[in-house]
């Protein structure tokens, strides 16, 4: 089943653990700038911006640009 829930990530990833696990990850920038780490990319949203992953692969959020983020996030533990 889906798992939704909603991310404040701070500017410092370290201390938002997100930590890799089986299924899918959905997630949708509400509010301000995020810099997601996948694996060793990394990748810049905005607020509208949207990601779609295999939640298997290491990953992480944190904000940028100075302002508070909000990250729609779902969850799904795989067939």
């Amino acid at each position: 089943s889906m798992s939704p829930f909603l991310v404040r990530p701070t500017a410092n990833a370290s201390e938002d653990p997100h930590p890799e696990h089986t299924g899918q990850e959905f997630i949708f920038v509400h509010v301000g700038a995020v810099e997601l780490t996948y694996g060793d990319r990394a990748i810049s949203l905005v607020a509208g911006d949207s990601a779609y992953f295999d939640a298997s692969v290491g990953h992480r959020l944190r904000a940028v640009g100075g302002e508070p983020a909000e990250v729609v996030v779902i969850t799904n533990p795989g067939p």
